[in-house]
């Protein structure tokens, strides 16, 4: 538990195994607090600090980074392995393909159910 592994599935369906790539993958630390501990071991904040800044948004560092951590730390535990599906799409009116991302991919009760973590935090 040291990481959590999570693998790309190329086509979407509740046999996640058939279609996932084992080269195209994301690894998140196994402990979230960690994760903040070595994204912060630079900084100046003081202990008492840190708390209210990320309850706040005001941590000055990528939330959706760790707020995925937290998601894909809290489903391993709950037993789920973790997948995530990777797409490209052109929008309507555009030239360029973007690339679209499903942050996790679980399977529930024989049903897929897609997991978009978002970070935005309004107070």
């Amino acid at each position: 538990m040291i990481g959590n592994y999570c693998r790309n599935v190329t086509n979407p369906q509740s046999t996640l195994d058939l279609f996932s790539e084992s080269d195209n993958f994301k690894l998140f630390m196994g402990d979230t607090g960690l994760l903040i501990t070595q994204i912060l071991r630079t900084s100046n904040i003081v202990q008492e600090d840190l708390y209210r800044k990320i309850i706040t948004g005001h941590l000055g560092a990528n939330l959706g980074m760790i707020f995925e951590n937290m998601v894909a730390q809290m489903l391993r535990a709950r037993g789920y392995e973790l997948f995530f599906h990777e797409y490209y799409y052109t929008p309507k009116g555009k030239k360029t393909e973007q690339k679209y991302e499903v942050d996790f991919l679980i399977v529930k009760d024989g049903h897929l159910c897609p997991i978009e973590v978002m970070s935005y935090v309004n107070f």
